[in-house]
Formats: structure tokens, C-alpha cells, sequence
């Protein structure tokens, strides 16, 4: 029986034994014009009495609705943005990358916002590994053809921003980073307002920005079918460890030909002091490796295999498995309406910017919601792009890849009904909101993994 599972079983009782012998509970209950909610779900108030700030609720209500929320964690959670992508990070959580933002930022348009998130659902005491290099990797790039040869040229050399960590076995606990300016910095995890030379850096645990509705999204990956849209959105209550940095980019990555940037995330490790260099995972644009690559009828999961590229060179026999896969999955999705709206051409082409996995951002555009994969988009188009690209946390990207997959953008939104109220959820450094330290994100972390293992791995 698995660690997971064992977890899972034990939370559900003790969970089970406090809830139905306790009368009075702390609101973990949320009172919202006389309806109790319960994470994302609504559940009719029954025997309410306050007394001294605290909810009584029948024992018979706190026991259905404890019970649903478990049934609804363990069932829901699949592959979430680059969660969970693969057995490789499945074994090594605390490498795992879950998600990259990149945007410009709002406050001071010679600023570019940097956010690789790891581990996700990690637990209270979770922490970043002593033995993991956590990077980021941008270059320089410009549009080299237009249309159906929509393509990016990469412009001069790396740019890494690489950051390490001592495991806590103190109070405190810090962290590393070198910058390609030659900078570095040692500074105490968890804690806000550290500045270096042209930049400022956060590391530490932070709330899951990724918007994420699981059955919707299992349903039309795994089913084929177009679900209808509703507003649950799974990751709440989820938290992340996230590095994040604002820099400014002239002076960290130096003047570039061009205002355009590419920017992947990866984690590596040495097996040891005198190993090569490996690489756990690596993040470009989301979804890549559980959405787009995804394995049907048995086919062999590649996204180990792809996570252990080198972005910016992949082997070329690799290269050749990835591009087979990506050419039908994109005739997958592509039919999944009932109309072909990816000729031949254009889904060659479109496999080709996709396995070219990195973000593009534009420095000399502002920062923008909903702008993420913009850039490609108007190239494909032919046309000139309006925003900056990127990706900024609160993008629901689940419609936006869908939507392109579907129907190539020329439909109907193909939506998971989350709404993200047309702004970032935070418009100042370091842009992620606190971390959930309430029982239900403590609860929700351990249950969330273990099913989102066990179902990335289906």
C-alpha cells in the first residue's frame, strides 16, 4: 500500500473522529449571505448558533460535508499546468516545476518579472532540496518568418539566473543566487524586500496562482469531449514554493538586438560531486508535457524523456518522438469539435513553435492580462502583436490552449468557466499572495498529490 494512500486513509479518519466528536468548530466555514462554503462548494446552513466567534453546526452537516470534500479532492485532482509531469518528478517532488510567469513589470517598464514555482501541493514542512539547482534561462530572440513559417530565431548567448538552498535543519533556512551580471546573493527563504544590484528576489512558499478546474480538464483530455464550463477551480487553498525575481533587464541580461526575450525554467542535480549535470524537469509554456504530449491508447510517456532536454538543443532523435507525438495531439484536439481547422501546413507549423518550449515576452509592450501565447498567435496571423506575451499569474491559460487547440482560434472560447475578473491577482512585488496555513490547505496538500500521482501516471 503506498505512502499516498496510507495518508489519505488516516486523514479521512481522524478527519471523521474530529468532526463528529466536536460540536464546536472554528470557521474553517465560511458564512456568505447565510450559506456556509466549504473550499469551492456551497452547502445549505442548518442549527447555526455563534458563540464567542465560533459556528455550531449539526454534527450530521459536518460529517456529509467533510466526507464530499475528501471525495472531491482525491477524485479531481489530475494533471495541473506542468504539475506532476512524469514519474522522474513524481520521485523527486522538491524538483518538480509546476509553473513559469514572465511579464514585464506593471510598475516600471524596464523591469521583467521572473516566477519558477516548484513543488507543488507541498506540504506544511516542505522545503526546496540542498542537492537541486533551480534555474532560470532566457535569450534573446526575434521573429524570423511569419505566417504558415512562423518560426523564432534565439539571438546570442545564454542568460542564467541559478539559484541553490540549504536544507533546513536550522530556524533558519537560505538560499543562493547568481546572476549573469556577475551579482550574487545569499538571503533568508521566506523573507520579503531582498535587493541586490538591478534586482529583488523572493524564495519561499506561496499560494498556487494556477487556475484549475481538474474534472473539466480530465474529461476533455482523457474522454475527448468539449465539458461544460463551470467555476471551480481546484488549485485554492493550494500552495507552491516559489522563486521570484524583478530585475531589471538591461542590466542583468545586458542590451539584446531585440525587446524579445525566451525564457525556460529547469531544475537539475548531480548524482554526485564528480557526475554530470542532470536534469530533473524544465518549463517553457504550460501544459506542454501533460496536455500536449500526453500519451493515449497506450502509447509511451515521453515526458521524461522531455524533460531532460536541453531547451535550447534538443537531440535531434528526441526532437524527431516529440514532434510525432505533438503532430497527433493537435489532430486530436483539432477534432475533438468536429471541424478541421489545422491544415497539414499550419499544424506542422504549429508543432514547431510548440516544441520550441519557452515563453516570448516583448519588453516594449506593457504588462497585460490574457496575453500569454499573443505573440505567436499574431505571427501565425501575420500580423504585428499588440501585447507582451508572456504569462501573468491569474491567466487562465487552460482556455487559451484549448481554445487554439480546438478550434485555432478562430471559434467560440473553449472555457473551463473560471473567471479571472480581467486583472493580476497581486499588482506589486512579489505578485503571489500569502500561503494557506488553514486546516483545509493542510489537509487538501497531502490528498492532492496523491491523487494527482496516481492519475498523471493513468
Amino acid at each position: 500500500m503506498s505512502q499516498g494512500l496510507i495518508l489519505s486513509i488516516i486523514t479521512v479518519f481522524v478527519g471523521t473522529f474530529i468532526v463528529t466528536n466536536s460540536c464546536w468548530i472554528r470557521p474553517i466555514y465560511f458564512s456568505v449571505n447565510g450559506t456556509l462554503v466549504l473550499t469551492d462548494m456551497k452547502l445549505l446552513e442548518t442549527n447555526r448558533h455563534y458563540k464567542n466567534g465560533s459556528l455550531l453546526v449539526s454534527r450530521k452537516l459536518k460529517l456529509i460535508s467533510f466526507f464530499l470534500v475528501m471525495m472531491l479532492i482525491i477524485s479531481n485532482f489530475s494533471m495541473a499546468s506542468d504539475h506532476v509531469d512524469g514519474p522522474m518528478t513524481i520521485d523527486h517532488p522538491m524538483a518538480d516545476i509546476s509553473d513559469l510567469f514572465v511579464f514585464p513589470s506593471p510598475n516600471n517598464p524596464e523591469n521583467l518579472v521572473l516566477i519558477l514555482n516548484v513543488y507543488p501541493f507541498v506540504p506544511w514542512n516542505g522545503h526546496f532540496a540542498d542537492r537541486v539547482t533551480y534555474s532560470l534561462i532566457a535569450k534573446n530572440a526575434k521573429i524570423a518568418h511569419r505566417g504558415q513559417n512562423t518560426a523564432f530565431k534565439l539571438l546570442g548567448e545564454e542568460k542564467r539566473i541559478d539559484c541553490t538552498f540549504v536544507t533546513p535543519h536550522r530556524k533558519t533556512n537560505w538560499a543562493s543566487c547568481v546572476f549573469p551580471h556577475g551579482e550574487s546573493i545569499r538571503f533568508e527563504v521566506d523573507k520579503e524586500g531582498v535587493k541586490g544590484n538591478g534586482f529583488q528576489v523572493f524564495a519561499g512558499r506561496r499560494g498556487d496562482p494556477f487556475l484549475f478546474n481538474s474534472s473539466w480538464f480530465k474529461e476533455l483530455v482523457k474522454e475527448g469531449k468539449i465539458p461544460k464550463a463551470n467555476t471551480s477551480n481546484d488549485m485554492k487553498y493550494l500552495n507552491v514554493l516559489s522563486l521570484i525575481f524583478e530585475i531589471n533587464i538591461a542590466q542583468v541580461f545586458g542590451t539584446g538586438e531585440t525587446d524579445l526575450w525566451a525564457i525556460a525554467g529547469e531544475t537539475t542535480t548531480r548524482d554526485s560531486v564528480n557526475s554530470p549535470v542532470r536534469r530533473i524537469d524544465r518549463v517553457g509554456r504550460p501544459e506542454l508535457s501533460n496536455a500536449r504530449l500526453a500519451a493515449f491508447n497506450k502509447q509511451t510517456d515521453l515526458r521524461d524523456l522531455y524533460n531532460a532536454q536541453d531547451t535550447f538543443a534538443i537531440d535531434p532523435d528526441s526532437y524527431t518522438k516529440f514532434r510525432t507525438r505533438m503532430l497527433d495531439n493537435i489532430n486530436y484536439y483539432d477534432n475533438l469539435d468536429k471541424t478541421v481547422d489545422w491544415l497539414p501546413a499550419w499544424r506542422d507549423a504549429l508543432a514547431g513553435i510548440l516544441l520550441n518550449d519557452f515563453l516570448v515576452v516583448d519588453m516594449s509592450k506593457p504588462m497585460t492580462v490574457q496575453s500569454y501565447f499573443d505573440i505567436e498567435r499574431s505571427a501565425f496571423r501575420n500580423q504585428p502583436h499588440t501585447r507582451a506575451g508572456g504569462r501573468v499569474p491569474g491567466d487562465n491559460i487552460i482556455n487559451a490552449l484549448f481554445t487554439t487547440m480546438i478550434n485555432g482560434g478562430h471559434g467560440r472560447e473553449v472555457s473551463n468557466g473560471i473567471s479571472t475578473y480581467g486583472k493580476p491577482a497581486i499588482d506589486h512585488f512579489p505578485y503571489l499572495r500569502k500561503p494557506s496555513r488553514n486546516p483545509i490547505a493542510f489537509i487538501k496538500s497531502y490528498l492532492a498529490r496523491s491523487a494527482a500521482t496516481k492519475l498523471s501516471m493513468e
